[in-house]
């Protein structure tokens, strides 16, 4: 990764402005969610670089607001990714050959408005199942709404995505779960 492709802190900082500005409804969904599901990832370059057993990711993984926080106290050389991660327990055959628990975009050139709402659509329909599956959906209840902080035009551009995957989630998971029934020594077992 060469300095003039990766993204510094001043890079990053510019692309969050424009985020916020352009794409607010992203802007403030990612700035909300829980670090596990997004986050910004911090490298070291160069003469920085640490042994790799010294590296702490935890460390370096940081809240927009943690980034913009610290932003001064970050060295010129360090690098960052933009991190989505949703962990699925288990993959389907369909999403098999492009499944990745974590999207990073770690070069300037895909740091862009465009590159996050193409990364939309996939990383909500993965949360949304997290979410699901841990019987605590993600629904832009007034709580939900006032936790992230979220505008009018921001939940009129998320509700319809979030309540689509949502009932679509719901069809999935009963099908998967009536499939499971029909198996013969499952039934067997809710017999006795």
């Amino acid at each position: 990764m060469t300095a003039e492709q990766s993204i510094d802190r001043v890079a990053l900082k510019a692309f969050l402005a424009e985020a916020e500005r352009l794409a607010h409804p992203i802007y403030t969904l990612l700035s909300g969610l829980p670090k596990a599901n997004f986050h910004l990832l911090r490298f070291y370059e160069g003469d920085r670089a640490p042994k790799i057993w010294e590296y702490d990711e935890e460390r370096n993984r940081f809240t927009v607001a943690e980034f913009l926080t610290h932003y001064d106290d970050f060295h010129p050389h360090d690098s960052f990714g933009i991190c989505f991660a949703v962990h699925l327990d288990r993959i389907d055959s369909n999403r098999a050959d492009d499944y990745a628990d974590c999207l990073c975009i770690d070069m300037q050139e895909g740091a862009t408005v465009r590159m996050l709402e193409e990364y939309l659509d996939r990383f909500l329909e993965n949360y949304c199942e997290r979410c699901m599956r841990d019987n605590r959906p993600f629904e832009l209840t007034e709580q939900t709404i006032a936790a992230y902080g979220f505008t009018a035009e921001d939940v009129a551009m998320l509700q319809p995505r979030v309540e689509r995957f949502n009932e679509v989630l719901r069809r999935r998971i009963r099908a998967e779960y009536e499939a499971l029934a029909q198996l013969d020594f499952i039934r067997a077992e809710t017999a006795v």
